[in-house]
């Protein structure tokens, strides 16, 4: 029975060193005592350049603080952790994203944690995705916006230009035969001066003191609300 059970525990090493996972092992003041070969290329290290030292040595500058103000204490209270996302730091200086599993439990004479790790490459594209995704979504949006809000100037300038315009023909109405059709030719169907000066038979002089009368009582009428229109 014993040997049968050295066996069982030697083929769960052997498939625990092959896992397609990342493992290490730790005791409670982070010395390392077992990693697996997954983790080793993972990081570029050899099984002796990782045996004994501190297992905060393979986190960056900013896990290995989460590590201690929390990953730990959260292991050590309950016992077990999940999901937690951790950068590990490559011998390369590369940041590495994993989920880790861990449990914490006496073996041997002393408390050791147990971590699988999971790379999670895909889980950050993933993630870039969405970011960009979210901004192209704010970008379009806020364009959206200025189109309508430049639609909506443009829509008031027509409308002013049209108020405006309708205002010049009542005007242009209430002036005089001669009056009328010299501002309907110059400012309404912009004719050229002496065109409108040969239409009517009149000298470019008298064009343009009679454009001149008629530009000044329209200015007083421009002034006054359109009849029917709202107070």
């Amino acid at each position: 029975m014993t040997d049968r059970l050295s066996d069982v525990e030697i083929g769960v090493d052997s498939l625990l060193e092959t896992a397609p996972c990342g493992f290490v092992s730790f005791t409670d003041d982070g010395t390392i005592r077992v990693t697996n070969a997954m983790l080793r290329d993972m990081l570029g290290y050899t099984r002796d350049e990782l045996a004994g030292i501190r297992v905060e040595s393979l986190f960056n500058v900013g896990t290995r603080i989460f590590y201690q103000t929390h990953f730990f204490p959260l292991l050590k209270l309950h016992g077990r952790a999940d999901e937690i996302f951790l950068l590990l730091r490559a011998k390369s200086g590369e940041d590495i994203g994993v989920l880790c599993n861990a449990v914490r439990r006496e073996r041997g004479g002393e408390w050791i944690s147990d971590c699988v790790l999971m790379r999670v490459t895909e889980r950050q594209k993933f993630e870039d995705a969405l970011l960009r995704a979210k901004k192209e979504a704010e970008e379009a949006n806020e364009q959206l916006e200025r189109q309508a809000l430049e639609l909506e100037m443009s829509q008031q300038q027509l409308l002013e230009q049209a108020e405006e315009r309708a205002r010049l023909r009542h005007c242009v109405t209430t002036a005089r035969c001669t009056s009328l059709k010299v501002v309907t030719l110059r400012m309404l169907e912009e004719v050229a001066g002496e065109r409108v000066a040969s239409a009517l038979g009149l000298s470019p002089e008298n064009v343009a003191v009679l454009l001149h009368r008629a530009k000044a009582a329209l200015r007083g009428c421009m002034t006054e609300p359109l009849r029917g229109s709202a107070d």
